[in-house]
């Protein structure tokens, strides 16, 4: 008889300081990341992500881009599935809403959905998710735009992306790493920084 996993851990009851609700995204192309050299702490949060190196490292297309939402207007979910084959796999959708109609965000959902992405949703709680995996990545899946009707109406975008993953989303620690420049370690912070400036000025 095959011998299934036996628990190990437990779930403990929170806290009252946890607050629903996404604050905001990064994404960058998945072919970018050098998934071979993530790496994780002893409780599986990763402590190094990084971009492959060569032609692209100083490029856009190597970089994180931040994807500012709304305020308590989006959310990410995570539906476990058990198929009868014994297979296990984690839908993760992630809704975002953005305001207002421009030809700005008109020219970066036409490239955000030629492509698959990986994600870092940073959530209310201050907490930052990776969606999606290698082979396995996120990608755009829907949505739509509106004008509105009456002044007060939402005039915007809302669009969807899925990642059907392997393993469930895994959180980033705060200190992670990003490789390594002439010797000494980046923080995936300082890029993130570096994207959030995009939308400075």
């Amino acid at each position: 008889m095959a011998q299934c996993m036996t628990l190990t851990d437990s779930i403990c009851r929170g806290c009252k300081d946890n607050a629903g609700g996404i604050k905001k995204v990064y994404l960058t192309n998945e072919i970018m990341i050098n998934w071979e050299a993530v790496e994780t702490n002893e409780d599986g949060s990763i402590s190094n992500i990084e971009f492959v190196t060569g032609q692209y490292i100083d490029s856009a297309e190597a970089s994180w881009h931040v994807y500012q939402v709304n305020k308590y207007s989006s959310s990410w979910t995570e539906t476990i599935n058990v198929a009868d084959t014994g297979n296990v796999s984690y839908q993760q959708v992630a809704s975002l809403v953005f305001s207002k109609n421009d030809q700005e965000k008109r020219n970066a959902i036409e490239q955000v959905s030629k492509g698959e992405v990986a994600m870092i949703i940073v959530d209310n709680n201050n907490t930052m998710w990776l969606i999606g995996e290698e082979d396995n990545c996120a990608g755009l899946s829907g949505g739509n735009s509106t004008s509105g009707t009456a002044i007060s109406d939402m005039n915007g975008w809302t669009l969807e992306f899925t990642c059907n993953a392997r393993r469930p989303a895994v959180t980033i620690a705060a200190d992670a790493t990003a490789g390594e420049f002439e010797g000494s370690p980046i923080t995936l912070q300082s890029l993130l920084d570096e994207a959030d400036s995009e939308c400075r000025g």
